[in-house]
């Protein structure tokens, strides 16, 4: 691309703990909590901090969560950020071979980090698990580029799914730290 900025530039210090996570509240403070507690739970031993950017002013709800077994460095916003610049942001402050994208409500029932690790490639850009939803027993089955075409045609029954997902939701992104730096990140020109 004529012009493009250099890709981000992580310094990445060695680490036994692979993984910087990103959060962001929008208000949801109070829905972090427990996403904190479950992470501390379950995937301590691959987190090596969390940066959780606050978008906007509210309360803290996470006065008193002392104990967690990785850092958590807070960035206060002046003025709301779209998702990623709020990402972006946060990435700046990786230092580690992994950088997980997570939203607020996302809630863990075990260690999905260290297994999705176990799974990557030398050539793994991105990685994501299989996402229950709640009140469904089984992940939602991968999905196609969302067009008013495929919407009709996923109604058909000789439709057939994806092998493999077309997309990814920003739910849930474990970005290997190169990677994301040679995409220079996410695009802050489309604000979500």
């Amino acid at each position: 691309m004529p012009n493009s900025p250099p890709p981000l530039q992580p310094t990445l210090v060695p680490c036994p703990k692979p993984i910087t996570v990103s959060i962001v509240s929008h208000g949801q403070l109070e829905m972090i909590r427990p996403l904190l507690e479950q992470l501390d739970r379950w995937s301590h031993a691959v987190v090596a901090k969390v940066v959780l950017t606050v978008n906007i002013p509210e309360a803290d709800a996470l006065a008193g969560l002392d104990g967690l077994r990785f850092p958590l460095e807070r960035l206060d916003n002046t003025r709301p950020q779209g998702f990623g610049a709020n990402h972006n942001r946060a990435f700046a402050r990786c230092a580690t071979p992994w950088f997980l994208v997570l939203n607020p409500d996302i809630r863990l029932d075990a260690d999905v980090l260290a297994p999705l690790l176990a799974q990557a490639r030398p050539d793994s850009g991105l990685l994501t698990p299989r996402i229950l939803e709640p009140g469904k027993s089984a992940p939602e089955q991968h999905r196609a580029i969302i067009t008013p075409l495929e919407i009709l045609t996923r109604r058909r029954p000789s439709y057939r799914r994806p092998s493999a997902p077309a997309w990814i939701p920003g739910l849930f992104m474990l970005f290997r730290t190169e990677a994301f730096a040679r995409i220079h990140g996410f695009d802050e020109r489309f604000f979500m």
